[in-house]
């Protein structure tokens, strides 16, 4: 997949990396967010986390996160739309995703205090 080389003089300094990654399928600037926010800016870190780890990682660092979510992520690695993925790999992905979750430890609720 070709990256984006160029700035135009609307973008700021750091623009560049999230249009490398809105340049994905199924990544758009609210998900190269959320990306970026758990240290992820180009295709080969995302490549290279996966999928599932991507999206366990924005779980714990903003609570959000979801299987269409996860979908999106594999399609974006994949370089396709995150419908096209055969079924089987997505009951894959998210038994892989379920098993991730177990592992990670609980995040404290809103109302829980200590």
């Amino acid at each position: 997949m070709k990256r984006l080389e160029t700035i135009d003089a609307t973008h700021e300094p750091g623009d560049l990396k999230l249009s490398n990654l809105t340049d994905l399928p199924n990544i758009g600037t609210a998900l190269a967010g959320r990306l970026e926010a758990i240290g992820v800016t180009t295709r080969d870190e995302l490549t290279a986390l996966g999928s599932v780890d991507a999206l366990v990682k924005i779980g714990a660092a903003t609570g959000s996160g979801c299987y269409s979510m996860l979908f999106a992520i594999e399609g974006a690695i994949q370089g396709e739309r995150w419908h096209t993925l055969p079924q089987q790999v997505r009951e894959e992905l998210k038994l892989r995703l379920d098993i991730a979750r177990k592992r990670e430890p609980a995040r404290p609720s809103r109302g829980d205090r200590s």
